[in-house]
């Protein structure tokens, strides 16, 4: 199925200084590495439990009795001791074989920590730069507004005065300080406008970086994302095989006894213990007894 949406579509938002994109990514990349982790521990324990099982059951084969059994009976038992331990050897493969898939979810979980990290960090970096931009260019132009508006003020002053003719109602002194404070603010006005306008195309300039920076990480993230996947679960493919051949040798293993077994005859086995160990076919009398002593 082809994705019809891709990450770089659909984690942007209309607020300028809101992260909520890259905190939904970043909690997604937080979960996907413990998913990793979380695997890899789970084959590190059942290879455990399977390095466990193996030398019980060689153990068991090693040290279990029964040598004073005889014939087919005996060999049955031999092949069931000695198949146990081979059962035993094959639990020890797979568990040797899952601790392999374990080093490698382990390497792939650490390349992928890295490279996520990378483009975290540049859209951290980027993006508090652009955070702390935006409210300077706003007490910027909190400022400008200011001055301008007091240049505004001092320009309706010094025209009410002269459109009234009040000037002459001032002193000279009084009138060029206000005409000089006038000059001042109109200065101040226009610095401030210049500076606000500055701050407003290093902001521009902050938010086109910012956005590449995220650009990046969406698009790495989703290549990532697509790695991991298809590394699980070609790995979880890989650990069921295991499961499955092991038990399949296992089975073959059985078959083994089973024919051994099938070569079991309990007339045989009596019929050896007979003429290995018989004693005579002559009961004893009392006569001859008491004629012996």
């Amino acid at each position: 199925m082809t994705r019809p949406i891709k990450f770089v579509d659909s984690f942007w938002g209309n607020d300028f200084c809101s992260t909520a994109g890259f905190d939904a990514l970043s909690k997604r990349s937080k979960d996907c590495m413990q998913m990793c982790r979380d695997y890899e521990r789970f084959l590190r324990e059942r290879a455990k439990a399977e390095e466990i099982y193996a030398k019980s059951l060689m153990s068991l084969a090693k040290n279990s009795d029964g040598k004073c059994e005889i014939g087919t009976l005996r060999t049955s038992w031999d092949s069931l001791k000695g198949k146990t331990e081979s059962i035993g050897l094959e639990h020890l493969e797979a568990a040797r074989s899952m601790l392999e898939a374990a080093d490698r979810v382990h390497k792939f979980t650490e390349q992928q920590k890295e490279k996520r990290k990378k483009e975290k960090d540049a859209v951290k970096k980027s993006g508090t730069a652009k955070k702390d931009l935006f409210k300077k260019c706003f007490d910027t132009k909190k400022n400008y507004e200011t001055k301008s508006r007091d240049a505004e003020n001092l320009d309706l002053q010094v025209q009410h005065i002269r459109d009234t003719s009040s000037v002459s109602t001032i002193t000279t002194k009084e009138w060029e300080k206000l005409l000089l404070k006038q000059s001042k603010s109109k200065t101040d006005a226009k610095k401030a406008d210049q500076s606000y306008h500055q701050i407003l195309d290093q902001l521009d300039q902050c938010r086109a970086g910012w956005e590449r920076d995220m650009t990046s990480l969406c698009n790495v993230f989703e290549q990532l994302e697509d790695e991991r996947i298809k590394f699980l679960r070609n790995e979880m493919w890989v650990i069921v095989n295991i499961f499955s051949v092991t038990l399949l040798e296992c089975d073959e293993l059985c078959e083994k006894v089973r024919k051994d077994l099938e070569k079991c005859s309990v007339d045989e086995d009596i019929m050896d213990f007979i003429n290995t160990h018989h004693t005579g076919r002559e009961k004893p009398g009392c006569h001859e007894a008491m004629a012996q002593m």
